[in-house]
């Protein structure tokens, strides 16, 4: 019997990174909820919240990045809803 390989990736825990093994041979491909193809680009979408903002201290513009995936087959951003089909 083949031996399965085990990666450990990061897990967040409380006071900081704890190490988990999870088995990458138990992975499924997700795929793109509009075309169904499953390879993803990972893209960054910028926001910038306004010096007059009620949190914002800094009396400053502040670029505030977030993480986001596109299909490369399509472009649609992943966890988004897909349009409905007719």
């Amino acid at each position: 019997m083949k031996n399965k390989i085990q990666i450990p990736m990061a897990v967040p825990a409380i006071g900081g990174v704890q190490q988990q093994p999870f088995d990458i041979n138990e992975a499924e491909l997700k795929p793109c909820e509009k075309c169904g193809k499953n390879i993803y680009q990972q893209v960054f979408k910028l926001s910038i919240i306004s010096a007059l903002a009620p949190g914002n201290r800094t009396n400053k513009p502040i670029l505030a990045p977030t993480q986001a995936f596109v299909c490369m087959g399509c472009g649609w951003e992943f966890g988004m809803e897909a349009p409905k089909k007719k």
